[in-house]
């Protein structure tokens, strides 16, 4: 595959609205930019590999009349073009990871958001190139360089399609329904098989003294069909994040939402023989509280496969930096479960990933009020770690093996436009990191 570019014209200009240029010196150090907030208007090579291992393509002046700055350097960096080559495995195996990737808006909290997240694609499917789905959780603003977050754009979705996992869902709570919800649900579903029919249902039940009443947190549904050698099988997805917290009527409402996606499942009369897979984030804690784990599962008429592999906890402080050292905490919160009602894998494991970074990276922990990345050296940055571990929690590998006589020929079947986001090719994403101060629009949440 080529270099990516993003697929604008090379000259893509971090400014701003013309209401909001400065038309003198650069605004003082207490103002930020929406892009960047690196120390005054000169960049250089290493700040492309603070978002990943990025390479310099360039070095621009900054001399442009609309500019936010009109001396100094930015730079263009361009994103790593795949190396790897991915492995398809027999038509009857089904590999579906679940990772939540902590992608928290800005504004509530600064935890190297961009930094972890432009590297999570490269480093999972160097991990496991043999991946069939990948079940999201926790992208609220896209992922890498967010259009929410940035006037440049390089998504998450964008990265998979150069990595070969051209096919996704929409994000579960997008178009938003509910004015309530301040946020999307965060969730979604990528495959390198197309995904034939989608569906999302946001929940109706939560707890409405916590943080997820602004959430818009429910089910993602994708149909998927897997082929190899004109051989195909269908696999049935669905991928959630249920209720946080521990206390008892948070409990309740994770029964509750078993329920509601079980239901939901109910509504697409598939097949018996063909198998039904539920992956996310349940919020579970198999560790603590076994019980609730397995009345969770249970409601949704499911099975856990067998756990392998070294580790015990899919959100673990005692091993995972990203945490400051206070915390403590260790559970098991996330699944991949098959059906019991659904064809039965005749065998299956369940295994805790851990996606690293090749090397250590500073990222910004504490920045109070910055609705944008900010960078670890930066003087807005009131407090950064050093950090390898790319989300707060570990991802879970799911391996399903079926029975190989029950399989069909591969018949013509037309893909829905919205769940292609086409072959890739030579997607070349141009980020220009202006490093430029600007002035300050708080938004203060309530």
């Amino acid at each position: 595959m080529g270099s990516f570019a993003y697929p604008e014209d090379v000259e893509i200009v971090t400014t701003l609205p013309p209401s909001k240029v400065p038309t003198q010196s650069p605004a003082p150090p207490t103002t930020i930019n929406p892009e960047d907030d690196a120390p005054s208007c000169h960049a250089n090579e290493s700040y492309c590999n603070t978002w990943t291992e990025l390479y310099l393509q360039g070095k621009l002046s900054n001399n442009s009349a609309n500019a936010t700055c009109t001396s100094g350097t930015r730079v263009r960096c361009g994103y790593p073009p795949s190396t790897i080559e991915l492995v398809s495995t027999p038509v009857t195996t089904f590999k579906v990871l679940s990772y939540n990737i902590w992608e928290l808006g800005y504004l509530y909290y600064q935890n190297g958001q961009r930094e972890r997240t432009c590297r999570t694609i490269p480093e999972v499917l160097s991990m496991h190139p043999d991946l069939d789905v990948i079940v999201f959780q926790e992208v609220f603003m896209g992922g890498c360089f967010s259009p929410l977050a940035s006037l440049n754009r390089l998504t998450l979705r964008e990265i998979l399609t150069e990595y070969g996992f051209p096919y996704f869902t929409g994000t579960v709570g997008i178009p938003r329904s509910n004015p309530v919800k301040l946020e999307n649900g965060g969730t979604f579903i990528a495959s390198k098989w197309p995904i034939l029919e989608e569906s999302q249902l946001v929940f109706r039940d939560g707890d409405r003294l916590s943080i997820d009443v602004l959430m818009a947190k429910g089910v993602m549904y994708a149909k998927i069909e897997k082929t190899i050698e004109d051989v195909s099988k269908m696999y049935h997805v669905f991928g959630t994040h249920f209720q946080s917290g521990s206390y008892h009527i948070q409990d309740t409402i994770r029964i509750m939402q078993a329920v509601e996606m079980y239901d939901f499942h109910n509504s697409f009369n598939i097949p018996p023989e063909e198998p039904v897979i539920y992956a996310g984030d349940l919020n579970a804690n198999r560790i603590d509280k076994p019980q609730h784990a397995a009345d969770v599962i249970a409601a949704l008429r499911s099975t856990m496969p067998r756990i392998v592999g070294d580790s015990e906890y899919t959100f673990d402080a005692g091993t995972n930096d990203v945490f400051w050292d206070i915390i403590s905490v260790r559970a098991w919160l996330d699944y991949v479960l098959y059906s019991n009602e659904h064809e039965q894998p005749v065998s299956s494991t369940i295994e805790v990933v851990r996606p690293k970074a090749e090397a250590p990276m500073e990222v910004c922990l504490i920045a109070p009020l910055a609705r944008a990345p900010v960078y670890a050296d930066s003087k807005r940055c009131a407090r950064s770690r050093v950090i390898t571990n790319l989300a707060d929690h570990y991802a879970v590998l799911g391996v399903l093996d079926y029975d190989q006589s029950k399989r069909t020929t591969t018949a013509t079947v037309e893909i829905p436009a919205s769940t292609q986001a086409g072959t890739g090719g030579n997607l070349v994403a141009s980020i220009y990191l202006h490093m430029i101060p600007v002035l300050c629009f708080c938004l203060i949440l309530i």
